[in-house]
């Protein structure tokens, strides 16, 4: 097969694999596997055979036809190891977003990831934050700047260098592609609030008071719900009516 006839495969292979994925998001369906920070790292049912098809993809159709005198188990491993650390750098951004937005007086639920999408699922309406909004792509671009220092400080070269530059450059394509201003992308959030500073520090007030509010009911409940304390001498004399009694 040609060098052009892989690059078609691929394509028409890449496009479905994001169809795939987009259609993944609607789906409510998702498993808990981990919490960090307080925060629930979920995982959709679809996430890990578009997972495993990235990888095949990668691993049967790119690597070959780009290295071809690499064997069969260096081409598997660099697209594995690959997939995952995308996966990683992913994590890294969506918990860049769920820290800062926490962290701004936003509640958040948990990430769900979708394949190679994920969403951070928060309990309110999203506020107008452009520091939220653009923690994610932050935490991709350097990600990318640290991989790529790496790869020039130790010189790599082989299949090294070669995960490291796919590695760069996945983690410049999520945050470029987290910035495109449409829909409910970063870029977009970031420019509505920029475009609307007041309502961005208006909706930080009304997220902050929630929280306030919530951590009181929170407390409230905890003090009815918690037993009495009876000192010592008080616990004897019930004791003891009690035996009286019987």
């Amino acid at each position: 097969m040609s060098l052009h006839a892989h690059r078609s495969a691929w394509q028409h292979s890449w496009e479905w694999l994001q169809w795939a994925t987009l259609a993944a998001l609607p789906q409510s369906r998702a498993i808990t596997v981990v919490r960090l920070s307080a925060i629930d790292i979920a995982f959709n049912w679809r996430w890990a055979p578009i997972v495993v098809l990235g990888t095949v993809l990668l691993g049967y159709s790119v690597l070959p036809a780009r290295f071809p005198t690499w064997d069969t188990p260096q081409t598997w491993l660099v697209s594995a190891i690959a997939v995952a650390a995308c996966e990683v750098g992913l994590l890294l951004h969506e918990l860049s977003h769920a820290l800062v937005a926490r962290r701004r007086g936003q509640q958040v639920e948990r990430i769900v990831f979708h394949g190679f999408m994920a969403e951070t699922v928060l309990s309110t309406e999203p506020a107008h934050d452009a520091l939220a909004a653009l923690s994610g792509p932050a935490a991709n671009l350097a990600l990318a700047g640290v991989l790529a220092s790496v790869r020039v400080a130790f010189s790599t070269a082989g299949p090294l260098d070669v995960l490291l530059v796919l590695l760069v450059l996945g983690n410049l394509a999520m945050a470029v592609a987290s910035l495109q201003p449409f829909g409910e992308s970063d870029g977009a959030r970031a420019l509505r609030a920029f475009g609307n500073p007041r309502a961005g520090r208006l909706a930080r007030l009304e997220a902050q008071v929630a929280r306030q509010r919530q951590d009181q009911d929170d407390q409230d409940d905890q003090a009815e719900g918690r037993p009495s304390v009876i000192p010592p001498a008080a616990s004897r004399a019930i004791a003891t009516a009690k035996q009286r009694e019987k």
